[in-house]
């Protein structure tokens, strides 16, 4: 390899290990506009957008379904979350929240809007058309919305 390739390939190798862990840490945010490019996309493609995001920090608002006792991911209890925003583009997300706090249950109440900051674990699509989906997110930070 002669010297301008070796910089070439050196300069991007290190961009890219600047980068990455930036992108990493980005969070998003799951609101109408987020909904909105998603059901703009074919299902192919939300596919292969969607395999990109697990590890990444999202911010998501819903309204709480159930609070259960169930370990995984080495936490205690799961809340589920139905993101009543996606509805309007023809799509459903369920989040299930999972932390160890018990004192959050305390908190919470079922049907009451929640807003929260995690770690988005996994996607699981529940239909072959890929407008319905269960999303696995160990909790960071939320909080009840008062309207």
């Amino acid at each position: 390899m002669n010297k301008r390739g070796f910089f070439k390939t050196f300069f991007l190798s290190a961009v890219l290990i600047i980068i990455c862990p930036l992108y990493a840490a980005e969070s998003m945010v799951f609101d109408n506009d987020f909904f909105q490019s998603l059901s703009r996309m074919s299902s192919i493609e939300r596919d292969i957008y969607l395999d990109e995001l697990p590890g990444r920090i999202i911010i998501g608002r819903g309204t709480i379904l159930t609070i259960v006792e169930r370990e995984n991911y080495k936490k205690n209890f799961r809340i589920e979350v139905s993101a009543g925003e996606s509805s309007k583009f023809r799509l459903k997300f369920l989040y299930y929240v999972y932390f160890d706090d018990k004192n959050i249950i305390d908190l919470l109440n079922e049907n009451s809007s929640f807003e929260f900051k995690g770690q988005l674990m996994g996607i699981t699509p529940v239909d072959s058309r890929r407008s319905e989906f269960i999303l696995d997110i160990v909790f960071m930070e939320g909080s009840t919305i008062i309207d």
